[in-house]
């Protein structure tokens, strides 16, 4: 059985505390950890400034132990998440959404301080920023998420509610 986890962790750059004082979530990033039969490893599948990286796991543990990121949850993924990984293997080295991230944060500072809901902010075809792609693998398996419109904090809740804490 390949295992597969949906990790979150927070960071301590200035992107990062933006992230967590607009979404109100302590975590500000989220990634895709699974064991590859081709690389006979665990691997990570991350999005972040350099686009869509699929990299190996222990080259990640640095930056996870380091000051600027801490890994602090991982949640078990659906039965069939890395069938679907492998399936949507094209996405990696697609660049980096900034504008579908400043957009859902727009969206939200909007919402919260006027009430006024934003359909469909800024996005750009073809980039993906990292709850985006988690939603979309979500969203594969019947979940009822916005990829476009989801944050970490969108995502560590539908885990808390949804998947079993590892």
């Amino acid at each position: 059985m390949r295992n597969c986890y949906i990790c979150f962790y927070h960071g301590t750059d200035l992107k990062s505390k933006l992230i967590q004082k607009i979404t109100k979530c302590k975590y500000s990033h989220v990634f895709i950890r699974f064991w590859s039969d081709e690389w006979n490893s665990n691997q990570v599948i991350d999005i972040d400034e350099r686009g869509v990286v699929q990299i190996p796991w222990h080259n990640t543990e640095y930056l996870l132990s380091s000051k600027k990121r801490q890994c602090v949850e991982m949640y078990e993924a659906p039965k069939g998440f890395v069938d679907e990984i492998i399936k949507q293997q094209d996405i990696i080295g697609d660049s980096y959404d900034w504008k579908g991230l400043f957009g859902g944060l727009f969206k939200l500072i909007i919402l919260r301080t006027f009430g006024i809901k934003i359909n469909k902010p800024w996005q750009s075809k073809g980039r993906l920023f990292c709850s985006e792609y988690v939603a979309t693998l979500l969203q594969s398996f019947g979940y009822k998420l916005e990829p476009w419109l989801s944050a970490p904090s969108d995502i560590f809740n539908f885990a808390e509610k949804n998947l079993k804490r590892y």
